[in-house]
């Protein structure tokens, strides 16, 4: 009798997953790591929907949800600079409600652009494409 029901409880246990996990915290199953590396077609950059880094540009470079250019300093210049309530801001120029989990962080390295949603709480990062 004892074998059936420890057979039972792990077929339920088996078959339903999230049994016993009514108080588990609310953590994402997959989260991407600000370490993940993302590819890029034809040398746009996805951070999230209409906003995208162009990584083949000679400077600094996204393109925002209105179609619209951000541009920065050259490529070669590392370059932090947030994206918050639809607009791009610099660290030293912030505004007064500024709320970074409402925010993007977008840093320009050389090699790469590093990107993290704090809504989202995910990010990664892309290879800049070689110029010519």
């Amino acid at each position: 009798m004892k074998v059936i029901s420890l057979m039972l409880l792990s077929a339920c246990l088996y078959i339903n997953p999230t049994f016993g996990q009514a108080n588990a915290p609310n953590i994402p199953t997959n989260p991407s790591s600000p370490s993940s590396e993302y590819f890029a077609k034809g040398g746009i950059g996805l951070i999230k929907e209409q906003l995208y880094i162009d990584l083949i540009s000679d400077r600094n470079e996204l393109i925002l949800p209105d179609g619209k250019r951000w541009v920065g300093q050259n490529a070669s210049t590392p370059e932090v600079i947030l994206y918050f309530k639809h607009r791009m801001w610099s660290l030293q120029a912030l505004p007064e409600d500024f709320d970074l989990s409402q925010s993007i962080v977008v840093s320009f390295e050389s090699s790469k652009v590093r990107f993290f949603d704090f809504v989202e709480m995910s990010g990664g990062y892309y290879k800049r494409s070689k110029r010519d």
